[in-house]
This record gives structure tokens, C-alpha cells and sequence, in this order.
């Protein structure tokens, strides 16, 4: 079962961690096949999860929130450290203050969500190769 711990988003005028609150869905496959003599590790996934971080420091209901789907997580796309694919959705009761953050740490490719998740399927992938 993935963990993810809370990472903190580096906006200095508020604190914040960004937190998955839940693991929606995970669909698809993991096999291995020998092509050439070779051992060959098949991975094809789907996850859909929730996350969520705290918009104002004085206020704990200030919720920012939404879901983000990763459609194709493939063992070429992780051993070639690709950005994963990532559909973003903000829900309604965010506040605007925060779309400058959902920016740039749930959208973006190079901070935040998007490269924790490439980083959890890294080791997804490392201890399905040790497992087999």
C-alpha cells in the first residue's frame, strides 16, 4: 500500500503541507516477460488520488482541495524519469488565493505532487523488481 507523507510547499507567506487524502483508484497491470534471454518488467497503471493543503495558517478551514489523475504510469515513463501525466481538478470551494499554488506545486512538473508520485512509482517499480 503507497504512503505518502505531507511535503511542504515552499510559499514563505504561509506555511503549508500538501497532503494526499486519499487513494481514489489504482487499475492496470504488472507482469514480466522474457524477450531475448532477457527479463523484461511490465508496469501499466492508472491512479487516481485527493490532496489538499491549508490556504491560511490562522484559519484551519481554509482548505484548498481537488483530485489529480495520473492516466498512463508505465515502467518506461519511471525509468526514464518522465513527468508523469497529470489531469488536475480544483474543487469549487478552494479559494482563489490558492490557484498560484495549485500552479505550481499540484500542475507543475517539477515540484510538488507530480514529482512525489514519480518518485513513490520509482520505488513501486524498484521493489517490483526485487519481488520477482
Amino acid at each position: 500500500e503507497p504512503s505518502f507523507s505531507p511535503m511542504p510547499l515552499a510559499e514563505s507567506f504561509i506555511p503549508r503541507l500538501l497532503t494526499i487524502t486519499e487513494i481514489k483508484d489504482v487499475r492496470g497491470d504488472a507482469s514480466t516477460a522474457v524477450a531475448r534471454g532477457k527479463k523484461k518488467y511490465v508496469l501499466d497503471l492508472a491512479v487516481d488520488l485527493s490532496w489538499s493543503f491549508q490556504t491560511d495558517a490562522t484559519n484551519p478551514k481554509s482548505i484548498a482541495s481537488g483530485t489529480a489523475s495520473f492516466p498512463d504510469i508505465s515502467a518506461d515513463a519511471i525509468h526514464d524519469a518522465d513527468p508523469l501525466d497529470c489531469i488536475v481538478s480544483v474543487d469549487n470551494t478552494t479559494p482563489q488565493n490558492a490557484r498560484a499554488v495549485v500552479d505550481s506545486h499540484i500542475k507543475s512538473e517539477t515540484q510538488g505532487l507530480r514529482p512525489a508520485v514519480l518518485e513513490l512509482c520509482t520505488k513501486l517499480l524498484t521493489d517490483f523488481r526485487a519481488s520477482k
